[in-house]
């Protein structure tokens, strides 16, 4: 059951005018036949906008909604609740104003569990209304706080193998020590939120790394005896081949943090010392679920906004690997899943399940590639295709195809800026009549790591830094002022002392509309007229949106700087 009764809430959504009284009835059946709450049913077929939907039952219990994704969750703040009453209560502690402690709740009316929070923490507490995923992304942040006990309970268990009577054992690869090892890892990956984990072995050791925020750290170094038995524990719980070990192989697992499932997928392959596994960590919660989320903002934002509006054509996400293509792919995808459109995707890998979208795993050994896949896609009757990647003739061509026929294809291309992304598509044989006809936005991005909160300050650009903007300022033939004081991380506990914490997205966004579609099915195209009708229009650059975000505090120089440079 929600916050309210099922009544209530059927009443509080026809008295305001959320939903017709025919689609509402609808949908509390659905989801009395699945046995599902009718919130669920509600926000996940994207009936009623979840912020709208809580904010509105806010209002009818007297309180404000809060979505913790906005929220930056502090140490001092988190501490000032105990781990277990907030599992127990289901509560997140916000904000401390004065003496008056805000605090995220899941039953904000319930004035016993305010007075007891009050005596607990001996403050007034003023409660917010929170949805469950938000209770759960809070979770999270707590077992951020259990850093440091992660990283003293992998050193025990460092100094346990090193032990000689442990080598002597023959259980070593079913272990418990090794179990817990394994375990602990994992946790302490989580609580740094790092996105891999890279088990590798080496001539004189086993080394453990963790990829936080775009960038490969070392954690741990393990007597190498001990590697086999950490690879075999994830083969066992991925349901790969013990006795292999010359082939590469690929699996997942699942595991669980406080109740919230992490989908892993698993890659081991043989090295020259070993086999090496590298471990994704997917959670659900670090899924962005808007556009705004991603780092999108202004203009750009109104551009790919009003393209999500089109019935057809194509809408391409460009950039290196490891840009956060597929993620922006997947917010996109979320915004456009509705009950009346059939949405399917062909994808490798598949890293998030949607509910509610068809998705499709590419499989060579199968005969299933993206080209032939999506030839089989369009005979599904779909409304909406996403290709995880135009990268040959024939894909590109059942693409244009499908978008001519009144599909929207979503895709990705590895290409460095947005107007570079149409001569590629050229060079893999589009026609450019049909490319006018089709395209409809490009977007190229990159990821840069964000400033941490907790360590912020204010700088001034050093003589180095001036002279390599300047140079890239001037390849780009822009006029950006770079004047005055910008930001940096200082270094502090809570971001492990790299001075950031979390990533978003810097964008480029290119809207074709009809002068460039023209222009690109003309004798005299060519990619520097391209790029001269682009700044005419007024398209901000990589360079000039991770600028902005610098001068407002988002993100540095230096992280803008490396990453237009990949």
């Amino acid at each position: 059951m929600g916050v309210l009764s099922n009544d209530i809430l059927k009443k509080l959504i026809i008295d305001t005018k959320l939903v017709d009284p025919e689609t509402l009835e609808r949908i509390f059946k659905d989801a009395e036949r699945l046995n599902i709450d009718p919130q669920k049913v509600l926000i996940s077929r994207r009936i009623i906008p979840s912020e709208i939907l809580y904010e509105t039952i806010a209002k009818f219990l007297g309180v404000k909604y809060i979505d913790i994704k906005k929220v930056n969750l502090t140490p001092k703040i988190l501490n000032l609740i105990p781990e277990k009453i907030v599992l127990d209560k289901k509560v997140i502690p916000i904000n401390l104003k004065d003496n008056t402690l805000e605090v995220g709740m899941l039953t904000p009316y319930d004035l016993n569990l305010i007075t007891f929070l009050k005596n607990l923490t001996k403050k007034n507490i003023e409660p917010y209304l929170i949805s469950e995923e938000g209770f759960y992304r809070g979770l999270i942040a707590y077992n951020k706080l259990k850093t440091e006990e992660y990283k003293n309970l992998l050193e025990t268990s460092k100094e346990y193998f090193l032990r000689p009577e442990f080598k002597e054992k023959e259980d070593i690869y079913t272990s418990g020590v090794v179990v817990e090892l394994f375990n602990n890892i994992l946790n302490y990956a989580v609580s740094l939120n790092a996105s891999d984990i890279h088990f590798e072995i080496l001539s004189e050791f086993s080394l453990i790394r963790f990829r936080v925020d775009g960038v490969l750290r070392e954690i741990l170094r393990l007597d190498k005896d001990i590697h086999p038995a950490l690879i075999a524990r994830i083969k066992i719980l991925s349901n790969l081949k013990l006795d292999e070990h010359q082939k590469p192989q690929d699996g997942r697992m699942k595991i669980k943090i406080y109740n919230i499932e992490i989908d892993v997928r698993v890659s081991i392959m043989p090295t020259f010392y070993g086999e090496k596994a590298v471990l994704r960590l997917l959670s659900p919660l670090m899924r962005p679920s808007g556009l705004e989320e991603l780092g999108l903002t202004g203009k750009n934002l109104e551009i790919v906004k009003n393209s999500l509006t089109k019935t057809h054509g194509i809408i391409l996400v460009t950039g290196p690997t490891g840009s956060g293509k597929t993620t922006t792919l997947y917010a996109i995808l979320s915004l456009l899943n509705k009950p009346e459109v059939n949405i399917t995707t062909i994808e490798d890998p598949i890293e998030y399940s949607i509910d509610y979208i068809n998705q499709i795993q590419v499989n060579p050994q199968a005969g299933i590639d993206f080209a032939n896949g999506l030839r089989s896609i369009l005979r599904q009757d779909p409304n909406i295709i996403m290709v995880g990647e135009i990268r040959d003739r024939e894909t590109t061509d059942i693409a244009i195809q499908a978008a001519l026929t009144g599909h929207l294809v979503l895709s990705t291309l590895h290409t460095n800026d947005a107007p570079s992304a149409i001569p590629r598509l050229i060079d893999l044989g589009a026609e450019k009549f049909l490319l006018a006809a089709v395209l409809r936005t490009i977007i190229a991005q990159r990821l840069v790591r964000k400033i941490c909160l907790d360590c912020i300050s204010t700088y001034k650009l050093n003589d180095l830094e001036i002279e390599m903007l300047q140079q890239e300022i001037k390849k780009r033939n822009l006029n950006i002022d770079i004047s005055g004081d910008f930001y940096i991380g200082r270094g502090c506990q809570t971001c492990s002392f790299s001075g950031y914490s979390g990533r978003t997205g810097i964008f480029e966004v290119l809207e074709v509309d009809k002068e460039l579609a023209e222009f690109i099915n003309s004798d005299y195209f060519n990619l520097e007229k391209l790029y001269e009708i682009c700044k005419k229009k007024g398209m901000k650059s990589l360079i000039e949106d991770g600028l902005e975000k610098a001068k407002v505090g988002i993100t540095t120089v230096s992280e803008v700087l490396r990453v237009i440079k990949e």
